[in-house]
């Protein structure tokens, strides 16, 4: 995977949290958890660093 790929890949990982975050659908249905492991296989210094941010998300939907 190239590194525009890798960036596109965090970007539709950034929009698919704000809209979890906002409500617009739920985790389940966001698919997002497919979009993480794609990280994780691409790039895994960009992955650690999503999944902190992702981890504070669900925290904050408890």
């Amino acid at each position: 995977m190239t590194d525009r790929e890798v960036i596109k890949l965090e970007a539709n990982i950034r929009a698919k949290m704000e809209g979890i975050k906002t409500g617009k659908f739920s985790v389940k249905d966001s698919g997002i958890g497919v979009l993480i492991n794609n990280l994780k296989k691409a790039d895994e210094a960009a992955y650690e660093k999503m999944m902190v941010a992702y981890k504070a998300l669900l925290q904050q939907m408890k």
